[in-house]
């Protein structure tokens, strides 16, 4: 299953409307097998020392 992590700008409040919207903008832009079932907002990434996200930990966020 597709899933999406968003890490909302400052200011901005994550809500269903926000939600709503972002799914709208991808529906319109991708594919129907890469458009995202799944949306969640993320205060921020976990990254490696190097900077790349480290995607195990976002597969499991239960675990840091």
């Amino acid at each position: 299953m597709v899933k999406a992590f968003v890490v909302p700008v400052h200011g901005v409040v994550p809500d269903d409307g926000l939600a709503d919207e972002l799914r709208g903008y991808v529906r319109d832009r991708l594919a129907a097998y890469e458009y995202p079932r799944q949306l969640d907002f993320v205060a921020e990434l976990p990254q490696t020392v190097t900077g790349k996200i480290r995607r195990s930990a976002l597969a499991r966020p239960e675990q840091p």
